[in-house]
């Protein structure tokens, strides 16, 4: 029979100004970026930034929650594949990526709608 492994699975709340900090000791701890998505929730932005440890399976969500003006800086110096998941929220979502390493400028889905699943423009004010 196979054995069951039960492998950690948390959400960690973390400040914007720690992100990069953050980021750099997953790296140090061999973590990979399997994800980074973004959610618009009660005018806020949600950002969960996920790293793996293939060896054990446990993985680790960091949550950044901002204001739509508010900029995240990119993770892209210490995890390059980070490009596109960036893009992808800059673009749909309407998220201040600063300094993305590949950065598309909201070419990266060719919309004709500028952030569609970000705030609307009632919603800002």
């Amino acid at each position: 029979m196979a054995e069951v492994v039960k492998a950690a699975n948390d959400i960690v709340p973390v400040d914007k100004e720690d992100l990069m900090e953050t980021a750099n000791i997953m790296k140090h701890k061999g973590r990979r970026v399997s994800q980074i998505c973004a959610s618009l929730i009660d005018g806020k932005y949600e950002i969960l930034y996920s790293f793996a440890d293939d060896e054990n399976y446990d993985y680790t969500s960091y949550k950044v929650t901002i204001d739509p003006e508010v900029h995240v800086p990119s993770i892209t110096a210490i995890f390059p594949n980070a490009n596109f998941y960036e893009n992808e929220m800059a673009e749909l979502y309407g998220v201040k990526v600063d300094y993305i390493d590949g950065d598309y400028h909201n070419k990266l889905y060719r919309i004709k709608e500028v952030a569609p699943f970000g705030p609307k423009k009632e919603e800002a004010k």
